[in-house]
């Protein structure tokens, strides 16, 4: 984003820290200022209120058509979206609180965090995907969560909400796995189990089986016993007639 534009105002925006800053004098236009440098004045009065994430000076190279100043730098004071918002709070314009409310909305929508502000966040989902879980999918989750295309548009604001929300699903994940495992642990011990049934028995059976075969071998002796038996008397029968 190049500009911006608030209650006709054309403000040209500043990329710094990957994150949206106005200059002092674009700040002042907007808040319906006459001089340039009343918010540098504001600044003056209140700056042990503001963090180096909300103000800063930087150089910038004079634009002048006079050949004695021309190319030559200047310093400039800029304020991040946070910044402005404080700018806003201090000043006692008549659209100052228009603008508190346009400037968060702002904030809302465009403001990304600092490499360094998510790296808690970053780690959290490094956790989360260990395992069969990308890295990219740990970060879509979160962003889908939050609403959001990256990570990276979080607000600074909710970042530990965001690192305990990532947490919670590896908590989640965990006790999944701890269910599976003890599943899995269940299952072969219902095998083991049914395996050593089986087992035991196919024991009985044999065991049932061998008797039964010795008493078959009883019946068979003593059917032929019997046999032997009826064949001699048949024998002492038949000399008799004689």
């Amino acid at each position: 984003m190049n500009t911006l534009t608030f209650n006709g105002n054309t403000l040209t925006t500043i990329n710094q820290d990957n994150q949206i800053w106005l200059t002092a004098s674009d700040l002042a236009t907007a808040l319906g200022y006459k001089a340039a440098d009343s918010v540098t004045k504001v600044y003056n009065r209140n700056k042990e209120e503001f963090s180096e994430n909300m103000s800063q000076t930087i150089e910038t190279v004079k634009l002048t058509s006079s050949a004695k100043t021309k190319g030559l730098t200047v310093k400039t004071r800029i304020f991040s979206l946070r910044g402005c918002h404080l700018i806003a709070m201090f000043a006692r314009t008549d659209i100052a609180k228009a603008f508190r409310v346009w400037v968060l909305d702002i904030l809302d929508r465009e403001v990304k965090t600092t490499s360094h502000q998510r790296t808690p966040l970053r780690q959290a989902c490094d956790r989360l995907a260990v395992g069969n879980m990308l890295i990219s999918d740990a970060y879509k989750i979160v962003s889908t969560h939050y609403n959001v295309d990256h990570i990276d548009q979080i607000p600074e604001a909710s970042l530990p909400e965001a690192v305990a929300f990532v947490y919670d699903l590896i908590l989640l994940k965990k006790k999944s796995s701890a269910n599976n495992a003890k599943y899995i642990q269940d299952m072969h011990g219902i095998g083991a189990k049914k395996v050593e049934e089986t087992r035991h028995a196919l024991s009985v059976m044999q065991k049932a089986l061998a008797s039964l075969d010795c008493s078959m071998e009883v019946i068979k002796q003593y059917n032929e016993t019997q046999a032997s038996v009826f064949d001699s008397l048949k024998c002492q029968g038949a000399k008799v007639v004689n």
